[in-house]
């Protein structure tokens, strides 16, 4: 699948759905994505008591929480981890902490993994399909 999935790539998805590998599913990709960045928080933060200060630690058992609806294919944890990463990489942007670069980048994909797993997810949805 591309950067945007077109509506034939979605198509395929959806009609070969029970029979793709873990990573062929693009809801799979997007709860990868949310534990390696959390993951990836976690190694950078490192120390607890900055981790509980910052309230980070939160933010990071919260994306966990919602990683497993992201799997069982809610469209509302979708949209609700998108929203919040999205506003924190904006925050991070505006304040100037860290890269600038690396915000926009790990927001765009954040936003592309996002709208393709809410664009499968909702065709399966409408067709009835049976979501693992």
């Amino acid at each position: 699948m591309g950067w945007i999935p077109s509506r034939e790539e979605i198509s395929e998805e959806v009609a070969n759905y029970s029979e793709l590998t873990f990573f062929k599913k693009s809801k799979n990709i997007l709860a990868s994505f949310v534990i390696a960045t959390s993951l990836l928080s976690l190694f950078l933060l490192g120390n607890i008591e900055q981790m509980f200060g910052s309230g980070a630690i939160y933010e990071i058992a919260f994306n966990l929480f919602l990683s497993v609806f992201i799997f069982l294919n809610h469209r509302w944890a979708m949209v609700t981890f998108c929203a919040l990463y999205l506003f924190n990489k904006l925050v991070f942007l505006f304040s100037s902490f860290g890269s600038p670069i690396s915000q926009i980048i790990f927001g765009a994909i954040a936003l592309m993994l996002t709208y393709s797993a809410f664009r499968v997810a909702t065709a399966l949805r409408r067709n009835g399909a049976s979501v693992e």
